[in-house]
């Protein structure tokens, strides 16, 4: 792939964005099976399901793409190499027959791609097959009626599977549709917003699954479920103007979350818009939404050497991708092409983009559990009480303090040290200075308009109670701690990346304050600082490729010895893109503090705030003595803690 096309591809025209996902599919080639019904892709990934199944889903994800382009482009090379595949995967005498489903079957998860592609080639690949033909293609796709779908967006793959049939002039089921439509209404929150499925998770779920299904239904079934249609499409609306705080001035958007993998999917959701007529934006706002990111995504490390598409975020990393990432699971990002179901003469092929509208610097947003900052080109979701059981790396993806586009979130490779943990925006406790537990599984939550609070216990025997005062640059924290046994905390800013390892390499800045660092690569600052004046001050050096944006990173730590009692903190964390922070005014407009008695004001531009603590609180001791310069430092954090 010629990876500087990509780079360079303007994504005006509608030939444009064509030529765009050529550039991404045209890799893809030369790993087809002879007979084209597998893509075994030469990054291999493996999954929790089978390796046959890892190659239908590579092969199913790119028709998210080639789906729409299919719609007026139908003789395409590349698009004829998936019609003589879906021949060959549904029949049932062919050796590389896609097989019969079981119940939570992933090759569910790939029919939708494969039903939409026979909706939008119709005339020309569906409507010249033999009845032999057709009826493989609908006996392989019809078992979705007949298994059991996981209780969540799944259910809107047997619908999607349906309509397309329906359309086509094939076999359907009604009951399926509605019973499935049914569920999923159960899961509607209000105000645009759905959980997915009976959880805690409001991730890009709701964006690239739900609503974008619920839009594509919308579309496709306008004249025959009239009052569906409609309301799918005003919930989308409403969900658009929560959503677009979401994303930033530069085009990237706020990590959080699973399936980061799937990458530009981020914008998928407003290419459905754009397809399903809703009227919430000019066509020039949503044509910069989708570019910008593009653009940016198009910039990072996320390709390998012949141009597939890799597992990771910002660069390939399989230390934060899930069990079910394979080999092709990432050109799910293929679903943002939507876009090119717009027949050729359509409004958006001839406007040009548009800056995001106006927005407010802090939003709440009750159904996301979010209050999401903004300042220049820094966006920052503050979360509390979101979950997600069971998954790998649940409370690094969605129960830290704050998750921001600038820095990203690391995940960590074990919990033995916070170097391992790069427990990045968060508090960690430890009891023998060995295992350390970050912020999770949360006891009660309560978001407000001017804090977030939270009750959560590492042990039976520790509770630990947090007031977060969101915004950007600096945002507070305050924990109320009591324990019963011997703890260390430590509490973390924002991962910065690690520049001075680069070549040619960068140099930073320290900027040292009494129970406060700072760190500086250019316009980026990442620091923190006890306000109540106690605390370690201390930069670790986390593993490698732990953070989704950048391989390498530094974290600014604040860390406390607290034998049993009653104690509280109060510290400031600064995450900030500006080239007017410099050394002389680095800490010049930090939080202002004051505590009396049981009483803590903090007041910070906008933001003023009194918490009462309800009873005598101490405030701790320093960990160790005061250290003018870190750099007299020589021992780091964990072999420090492991001392005690």
């Amino acid at each position: 792939m010629a990876l500087n096309q990509l780079k360079e591809n303007p994504l005006y025209t509608k030939a444009d964005y064509e030529k765009a996902l050529l550039d991404l599919c045209t890799p893809v080639v030369p790993y087809f099976s002879e007979d084209k019904a597998l893509l075994s892709l030469s990054s291999y990934n493996a999954t929790n399901y089978s390796d046959l199944i890892l190659n239908i889903e590579a092969f199913a994800r790119i028709l998210w793409g080639l789906g729409p382009f299919s719609r007026e482009k139908n003789d395409n090379p590349i698009v004829n190499n998936f019609k003589e595949g879906i021949l060959n995967g549904t029949n049932p005498n062919h050796p590389n027959y896609w097989g019969k489903i079981e119940d939570f079957d992933q090759r569910a998860v790939e029919m939708p791609s494969i039903a939409l592609f026979l909706y939008f080639s119709k005339g020309d690949f569906w409507d010249n097959l033999n009845d032999i033909q057709k009826d493989n293609i609908q006996s392989w796709l019809l078992q979705i009626n007949h298994k059991k779908l996981v209780d969540n967006n799944w259910l809107f793959f047997a619908v999607l599977v349906n309509i397309s049939l329906k359309k086509i002039g094939g076999e359907y089921c009604n009951k399926t549709i509605d019973n499935n439509l049914a569920r999923i209404d159960e899961f509607y929150l209000g105000a645009g917003w759905y959980s997915d499925g009976e959880t805690n998770q409001r991730d890009y779920y709701i964006s690239f699954a739900i609503h974008f299904y619920s839009l594509i239904y919308s579309k496709i079934m306008k004249n025959d479920d009239i009052n569906r249609s409609k309301e799918y499409k005003n919930r989308a609306e409403l969900f658009a103007k929560d959503f677009i705080y979401w994303f930033s001035t530069d085009g990237s958007a706020i990590p959080f979350g699973r399936s980061l993998t799937y990458r530009f999917a981020q914008v998928a959701f407003w290419s459905a818009i754009i397809y399903a007529e809703v009227d919430v934006f000019s066509l020039g706002i949503v044509k910069g939404v989708i570019n910008r990111n593009l653009r940016w995504w198009f910039k990072q490390q996320i390709f390998d050497n012949s141009g597939l598409l890799t597992v990771g975020y910002a660069y390939p990393n399989i230390n934060m991708s899930e069990e079910y990432n394979g080999s092709g699971s990432a050109y799910w990002a293929l679903k943002v092409f939507l876009i090119l179901a717009l027949d050729n003469q359509h409004e958006y092929w001839k406007v040009n983009e548009e800056e995001l509208p106006p927005l407010h610097s802090r939003v709440i947003q009750q159904h996301s559990r979010m209050t999401i900052c903004r300042n220049n080109s820094h966006v920052a979701a503050f979360v509390n009480g979101q979950n997600c059981e069971g998954l790998v790396h649940s409370a690094a993806k969605y129960e830290k303090m704050v998750y921001s586009n600038i820095f990203g979130f690391s995940v960590p490779r074990s919990n033995n040290s916070i170097r391992q943990g790069a427990y990045d925006s968060t508090l960690s406790i430890s009891d023998d200075g060995e295992v350390f537990k970050p912020r999770s599984g949360l006891k009660y939550y309560l978001n407000e308009d001017k804090f977030l609070y939270s009750i959560w216990k590492p042990w039976n025997d520790v509770e630990v109670e947090t007031y977060i005062l969101p915004n950007v640059p600096w945002h507070i924290r305050i924990h109320k701690i009591k324990t019963k046994r011997n703890i260390i905390l430590c509490e973390s800013g924002y991962s910065i990346e690690r520049k001075s390892h680069l070549n040619p390499s960068i140099s930073r800045t320290i900027n040292e304050r009494d129970n406060g660092v700072g760190i500086t690569y250019g316009n980026i600052h990442s620091g923190i600082l006890s306000l109540i004046g106690n605390g370690l001050p201390e930069v670790i050096y986390p593993v490698a490729n732990t953070n989704l944006n950048f391989p390498r990173t530094e974290l600014p730590v604040l860390s406390w010895k607290l034998r049993k009692g009653d104690y509280f903190i109060v510290n400031a964390v600064l995450g900030d893109m500006s080239f007017n922070r410099k050394n002389e005014n680095y800490w010049n407009d930090i939080p202002k503090v004051n505590v009396e008695g049981n009483t803590i004001s903090v007041s910070h531009h906008d933001i003023a705030e009194v918490i009462n603590l309800e009873k005598n609180y101490k405030s701790p001791p320093s960990m160790y003595k005061k250290v003018n310069n870190l750099k007299k430092k020589t021992k780091s954090l964990v072999k420090s803690i492991r001392k005690l």
